[in-house]
């Protein structure tokens, strides 16, 4: 089987690249030799690869700081790569598996755990609007493409992610990148406290790049359809987190929450889905994760600061 993975340098690319069976064709495209929002390029770079399936995971990401201040350009990246990747899939009735998120889902639940069917059921959080409706489009996107021209799809909202190759830059990260990044630098510097955005309040599901790598392979392995949460189920907060983040580093200071941008106070998703349609992977511990990352960050602290 030939399979191409867009965005196939970055995190849950690299994670793919890990646990990839030999017997896959596997090419890995970056977004450096290949804009995704031109038309002409996806088809350059598609084309002559001739894959049986599409693994899209390339995007415009950021953690809510990069997703506040851009919406027009977290909208119309992630619009215009989705678009142009799905419509490449469709004229040459190729399989696509690809990745969302579950912070798309409608900002005000009714009842949790939120489950696939509720994406259209509210507006998306106001800080990550432009990323949220890009991303639901893309799902309708596909189920159209499956009703006129019978092209076969598998949606996975994967919940937050973390670990090695993740973006540690302050501006762009996700909340641990963003964090550790911090906590580390704070230790290195002696400060007798690090500043941590929001109140520490609100819940999230944090799930370990390789936990979704493998997912997606079974997927892939057992021809999966249809939209699916991946989730590791425990709701953990913020607080947690970087209070989990401080032991694995090692700082001695304080924490300071400054209340600022908490963004939706939960949503946790639901997996019952996916476990009906797979045996799923013993999803990897937060701390194990954390000491995981902080392990490959250490390793690569020159580049990864600079992202």
């Amino acid at each position: 089987m030939k399979v191409t993975v867009t965005g196939g340098t970055g995190m849950v690319g690299c994670a793919l690249q890990r646990i990839m069976p030999k017997d896959f064709t596997s090419s890995y495209l970056s977004s450096k030799f290949a804009d995704l929002r031109c038309a002409d390029k996806v088809a350059q770079s598609l084309s002559p690869l001739k894959p049986d399936v599409v693994i899209h995971l390339a995007a415009k990401v950021g953690g809510i700081i990069a997703n506040n201040a851009n919406q027009y350009d977290f909208f119309y990246d992630n619009l215009m790569i989705n678009t142009n990747v799905v419509n490449w899939c469709m004229k040459h009735k190729v399989k696509l598996i690809a990745i969302s998120s579950t912070c798309v889902y409608p900002k005000k639940i009714e009842q949790y755990p939120i489950t696939e069917d509720m994406l259209n059921l509210g507006d998306a959080e106001p800080t990550n609007a432009g990323y949220a409706y890009a991303k639901r489009a893309m799902k309708h996107q596909m189920e159209a493409a499956a009703r006129q021209h019978s092209v076969e799809w598998a949606l996975l909202y994967a919940s937050n992610l973390y670990g090695p190759k993740d973006h540690f830059g302050r501006e762009s990260a996700h909340v641990i990148p963003a964090i550790l990044h911090r906590i580390h630098l704070a230790k290195l510097n002696n400060d007798p406290t690090v500043e941590i955005y929001g109140t520490g309040k609100p819940l999230r599901q944090f799930l370990y790049v390789d936990d979704l790598g493998k997912v997606i392979l079974a997927a892939l392995e057992q021809n999966l359809v249809g939209d699916y949460n991946v989730v590791n189920p425990p709701n953990i907060s913020i607080r947690e987190v970087a209070e989990t983040i401080v032991d694995v580093v090692g700082y001695e200071g304080e924490l300071e929450f400054n209340g600022k941008l908490d963004g939706i106070y939960k949503k946790d998703a639901s997996v019952e889905k996916l476990k009906k349609s797979m045996d799923l992977p013993e999803f990897t511990s937060l701390r194990k994760g954390l000491e995981l990352t902080y392990d490959w960050y250490l390793e690569h602290y020159d580049q990864a600061s600079d992202i």
